[in-house]
């Protein structure tokens, strides 16, 4: 007989991670097909220019530079203080260091579109 834990543990693993996130994700095949229709190109041209904007927005930010698309949102490098934490097995005091992390804020235009969008499927 399964216990409870045994049995959430059985149906957690063949979940995906869409689930997680209450709906479907889109994949990088699946986004560049969509703009490849909407674009009017080839899915391969395509391609290429997502991984190319996805190259320049990575080096840039690496670089500690802000990249701005008005409209959709901003990425940039940010700071994260050292802080004490505590190591979850021992529940000892451990510090955690300093270190710098990639951040993405979305844009105005993109937030209305969410909040409308959702608005509408209710």
């Amino acid at each position: 007989m399964l216990t409870p834990w045994r049995y959430l543990l059985r149906h957690l693993k063949n979940l995906k991670p869409d689930y997680y996130l209450g709906g479907r994700c889109m994949n990088k095949s699946e986004l560049i097909d969509a703009a490849a229709k909407r674009a009017d190109l080839s899915k391969d041209n395509t391609g290429k220019a997502l991984n190319a904007l996805v190259d320049t927005i990575v080096e840039t930010v690496a670089k500690r530079e802000d990249v701005v698309l008005v409209g959709f949102g901003t990425f940039k490098a940010a700071e994260r203080a050292a802080r004490q934490g505590r190591n979850p097995k021992t529940g000892e005091p451990m510090k955690i260091s300093a270190k710098t992390v990639p951040q993405f804020k979305a844009g105005a235009t993109f937030k209305n579109a969410v909040l409308s969008a959702k608005k509408k499927k209710k």
